[in-house]
């Protein structure tokens, strides 16, 4: 199991997905976050979530808790948490984030922290692509 890259900040995922956890609840995979917190806002269990989008709950339980990546079919996960424009397009950079290598990920968090004062994390189209493009070749 490859391990979880640890975000500093998670402004962004608590604020695109509707609500704002203490930071103190510890450091969290953006995209575990931001989905958690989907959740929550939606009031949906997720056993409730796991039934709608056809997973299991071990294999949904796994990606909140962040150790595992974003599914393949995350498109129907944003369809079902009924997400569009922004918060749709940061659910699936993160998505595309949470299944990168570590080594990428901990790149792209790099740059986005030195370009931006370490302040609110997004990730530029060009890295995601080069993540996707990764991702295909294994």
């Amino acid at each position: 199991m490859a391990p979880t890259f640890i975000l500093q900040s998670t402004k962004q995922a608590e604020s695109h997905a509707g609500v704002l956890t203490p930071t103190t609840m510890g450091q969290m995979d953006p995209f575990s976050l931001f989905l958690r917190n989907a959740l929550r806002a939606r009031g949906l269990t997720q056993k409730m979530f796991a039934q709608r989008v056809k997973c299991s709950y071990p294999f949904l339980n796994n990606v909140v808790r962040g150790l595992r990546g974003a599914p393949d079919n995350v498109e129907t996960w944003a369809d079902e948490l009924q997400l569009e424009g922004s918060q749709r397009e940061d659910f699936l950079n993160l998505a595309a984030l949470s299944r990168a290598e570590p080594r990428i990920r901990e790149l792209i968090i790099a740059h986005e922290r030195q370009s931006q004062g370490d302040q609110e994390i997004k990730v530029p189209r060009y890295l995601l692509r080069q993540v996707d493009e990764r991702n295909d070749d294994t």
